[in-house]
């Protein structure tokens, strides 16, 4: 009788171990899923950062690319200041100072020569095409009015440069705003990854520490049982010793 209930006893035992190591094999694998996971989730979050890099990159040099033909193609006001210099004197009062120095100089006398007026034609045909430039039979009145014409267009060139400098101007901000929204989205997203991550971290160790707690409550078992287990043998080993 007593051999039969410490030959059950046994039993109980080994099925126990077994249970125990299957339970420690199953949760080993449980954690090793577990780890590859997140593993792969860092690889992927790698990869995600550098196409995102890469496309910023991308978005940046083709900015730049925009912002410098926006600078070839606006002209320049100084440029156009040197070629023609609304403050400089007309042509024809330059020739008269020149023409006063010159006669300053003790020369021979020369011939007067008649001025043919050659623009008269050409004046009476803008007079009919555009009043702006006056009558035509008064040269004074027709360069003044001819070359406050020009001041008047390149004024309104300047006009549309700038408006066209400052519009290019907003936009290369709009796209500097966009730039940063998703650099800003992206990196919101990075950190949410990181705290998805960070979570799974958080239970892995929570389970990693329950296993532990397990494993250690399963050996105290055992050693209760072996306790007892020993404390039993004695019990029978006394009992027979009193029998004989």
């Amino acid at each position: 009788m007593q051999e039969q209930l410490l030959a059950a006893q046994e039993e109980e035992r080994i099925e126990a171990e077994r249970e125990a190591e299957e339970q420690k094999k199953r949760q080993e694998k449980e954690i090793a899923e577990k780890k590859w996971k997140i593993e792969e989730a860092k690889q992927a979050k790698a990869a995600k950062k550098q196409l995102e890099e890469a496309a910023k990159k991308r978005q940046e040099e083709l900015a730049e690319a925009r912002r410098g033909k926006a600078r070839e193609v606006v002209p320049s006001k100084r440029l156009i200041e040197d070629i023609s210099d609304p403050s400089d004197p007309p042509y024809h009062e330059e020739s008269m100072d020149n023409d006063s120095e010159r006669d300053e100089e003790p020369k021979a006398p020369k011939k007067k020569k008649r001025r043919v007026n050659h623009a008269q034609p050409i004046a009476s045909t803008l007079v009919k095409s555009n009043p702006i430039v006056g009558d035509a039979s008064q040269p004074t009145d027709f360069y003044e009015r001819v070359v406050g014409a020009m001041e008047g267009i390149q004024e309104s060139l300047f006009g549309i440069a700038y408006e066209l400098r400052q519009f290019r101007l907003q936009v290369g901000s709009w796209e500097d705003a966009l730039l940063v929204e998703h650099s800003r989205r992206a990196r919101r997203g990075e950190a949410l990854e990181a705290l998805e991550i960070e979570r799974e971290l958080e239970e892995l160790r929570e389970e990693e520490e329950e296993y532990e707690r397990e494993v250690r409550r399963q050996e105290e078992e055992e050693e209760e049982d072996e306790e007892e287990e020993n404390t039993r043998r004695l019990v029978l080993d006394l009992n027979n010793l009193t029998l004989l």
